[in-house]
């Protein structure tokens, strides 16, 4: 046994990591460049003249660490740590990490892209997109809207395969009904606060074209359009929406 705060007697393996290569060359580089300093130095107070040489060669290293220096830390660590991400996997560094609010951006533009994404990217999109709104947005009655708008549109995607949970929100499972489209659409359409004009027109329409093909209610279907433009005048999906649709 070991007395306590006697070394060990077993040789230990350090667990730092290995220093980089970056490291090494700057170690080698310096050091040089300080003995070329050195002799200089030296040469100049023993003969009182200037070593040419020796002022070139310093120079020289010196150049020579600054452009190894900025090779390694602009071009091939950076490109060493995008390879490793991308056949090793890995986290990305944290200058490139997004925030929750800008991949809803870049998913909500994703699915509003004109031409549309295929159905397999839209679903997949739709799918985290619906995610973000139920829980970082608490807003329940946005997510099942939108996963009822892209049933709607891609109803061959299995992705989008879904069923009725205990509190009525649509999770992973079977396919929803039209019903359910229905009271997911109405859910948002009167979501207190209201989502997105974009969004809201989108349901709103979806919810009127219900209205008028399964429940053959048109005048329910106008007075919803009607109502939803007076609530967002500027809405260009809704001023279609109504120049298509007399009265």
């Amino acid at each position: 046994m070991l007395r306590l705060g006697a070394p060990p007697n077993v040789p230990t393996v350090p667990v730092d990591e290995p220093p980089s290569v970056r490291s090494v060359m700057h170690g080698i580089l310096g050091g040089a460049t300080l003995v070329a300093v050195l002799a200089l130095v030296v040469v100049l107070i023993a003969t009182g003249q200037v070593p040419w040489r020796l002022v070139a060669l310093t120079l020289s290293l010196w150049g020579a660490y600054g452009f190894f220096d900025a090779l390694t830390g602009g071009v091939v660590e950076p490109l060493g740590r995008f390879f490793q991400s991308q056949f090793a996997g890995g986290e990305m560094p944290a200058e490139t990490r997004i925030t929750i609010e800008q991949e809803t951006a870049l998913l909500e533009r994703l699915l509003e892209a004109d031409p549309p994404p295929t159905a397999h990217r839209a679903a997949l999109a739709g799918i985290r997109l619906a995610e973000i709104y139920r829980t970082h947005q608490h807003a329940p009655a946005q997510a099942d809207a939108l996963i009822a708008r892209l049933v709607a549109r891609y109803p061959d995607a299995p992705e989008l395969a879904h069923r009725q949970g205990a509190a009525g929100a649509i999770i992973p499972g079977a396919l929803i009904t039209i019903e359910q489209e229905t009271a997911a659409l109405e859910r948002l359409v009167a979501a207190d606060p209201p989502p997105s004009a974009h969004q809201v027109a989108l349901a709103g329409i979806r919810l009127a074209e219900i209205y008028c093909t399964h429940e053959h209610a048109p005048e329910k279907a106008d007075a919803l359009i009607a109502r939803l433009a007076a609530r967002y005048p500027d809405a260009p999906e809704l001023t279609a929406t109504r120049h298509a649709r007399p009265g």
